[in-house]
């Protein structure tokens, strides 16, 4: 269960960073 959660959090994390930046850039522009 721990590492399934590990995954989890860092597919979030990257899914999450990934569209944080294209809404910056998006919002800046």
């Amino acid at each position: 269960m721990s590492m399934v959660s590990e995954i989890l959090m860092r597919l979030i994390l990257r899914i999450g960073g990934y569209v944080y930046g294209r809404w910056k850039q998006k919002v800046q522009v």
